[in-house]
């Protein structure tokens, strides 16, 4: 039996994708797969609806889209019903205040600035300003890593609940002034005819430098289509053939070999299956980790 490792190298093997389009311009020709019976696989997926399954597939795809066609509009132009449901999921959440870094305006007898116009008036204890740390904290990289991995039996709503997780916490770090990226993975055993060893592909899905876009994460990380096509395409990829399925899902977390990053990486848990669960999540993570 091979011996059992991770991400084992491979010419045209590829682990990591630097953005979310780098996922969508994969396409089923032999270029992108070289494998036939890969290709072969991924046109199955393609053709996949309530004629060719013989049940719905908006159980594959994810909410109100039963094609293909419909999940690649939702993907590319946004997934109203995905938006409306997390907004109704999330009211319950509370996103607890993390401590800011941002500078601050000081206004006093002396500083940076001098407005002229308080002087004129007499203002003398508040014509000068500057800005400074409110506190002592100071600004930081987050890395939140979401496993968006899922068996045919993971319902959709529990993949919400994962994506509004890592949502809220990404508003309350950036609203503090900290740095951001979030990196959507997937953890794969027996994906490969012959190979022991457990494969993990991830994406960036916001970088470090781009705000958040609500409606691109929502139409990723809450949406099982996502995975179930586009991590698949990343699969099919491969120059050796996939077994049938493509494996196993397999709960880790992301190992900081995979993708080594400086600052801190937070693992987003698959257990978050209510309300309460996210606020209780959210509160530990800032109070011990942040």
């Amino acid at each position: 039996m091979a011996k059992s490792n991770i991400n084992p190298p491979l010419k045209g093997r590829k682990y990591h994708y630097e953005s979310i389009a780098d996922l969508k311009n994969i396409s089923g020709t032999k270029h992108y797969m070289p494998n036939e019976e890969n290709r072969e696989y991924w046109k199955r997926i393609e053709k996949r609806d309530k004629a060719q399954t013989g049940s719905d597939a908006s159980k594959w795809f994810g909410p109100r889209l039963t094609d293909y066609q419909k999940f690649e509009n939702a993907l590319n132009m946004g997934w109203g019903y995905g938006l409306k449901k997390v907004g109704e999921m999330s009211k319950n959440i509370k996103i607890p205040q993390v401590e800011s870094v941002k500078r601050k305006t000081f206004k006093g007898r002396d500083g940076d600035f001098l407005d002229i116009h308080k002087v004129n008036r007499g203002q003398f204890d508040t014509a000068w300003s500057k800005r400074k740390r409110a506190s002592k904290a100071v600004k930081k990289c987050y890395t939140l890593a979401i496993h968006v991995g899922a068996s045919w039996n993971v319902s959709a709503e529990r993949l919400f609940w994962r994506g509004i997780a890592t949502v809220s916490l990404a508003k309350a770090l950036v609203t503090a002034g900290h740095s951001v990226e979030i990196i959507a993975y997937t953890a794969d055993g027996g994906l490969i005819k012959g190979e022991n060893s457990k494969k993990f592909y991830t994406v960036t899905i916001k970088p470090f430098n781009m705000p958040i876009n609500l409606s691109s994460l929502v139409s990723t990380v809450c949406l099982a289509g996502f995975f179930r096509t586009c991590f698949f395409k990343a699969y099919l990829t491969d120059p050796k053939r996939c077994n049938n399925g493509l494996g196993q899902v397999i709960n880790d977390n992301l190992p900081e070999e995979v993708l080594k990053r400086n600052g801190k990486t937070i693992d987003v848990p698959d257990n978050l299956m209510e309300d309460y669960l996210v606020t209780k999540w959210l509160n530990k993570t800032v109070s011990t980790v942040i």
